[in-house]
């Protein structure tokens, strides 16, 4: 369906990453799958929750992510592991 938000997973390396807001980041990444690829990552700068997440978003850092949203379209990112 064309309006059908989907989960999927991939692998990419952190090329760039920019302040969005008071606790968001839009990143760049150059994925395995779909090649570059900007991502929407809510709460990541967030003083609250468990331990900051702002070292996996430094440029050339492999990450494994989790993507809610429509592919290619509006993407925001679930989850981010390192690999």
């Amino acid at each position: 369906m064309p309006g059908t938000l989907k989960t999927y997973k991939a692998r990419g390396i952190v090329l760039n990453s920019l302040k969005y807001g008071d606790s968001a980041m839009v990143v760049h990444l150059l994925t395995d799958a779909l090649g570059r690829q900007s991502y929407m990552v809510q709460g990541v700068r967030s003083s609250r929750g468990r331990g900051s997440k702002l070292a996996l978003f430094q440029p050339m850092f492999a990450l494994e992510f989790e993507v809610f949203g429509r592919c290619r379209a509006e993407s925001s990112c679930n989850e981010c592991l390192s690999t």
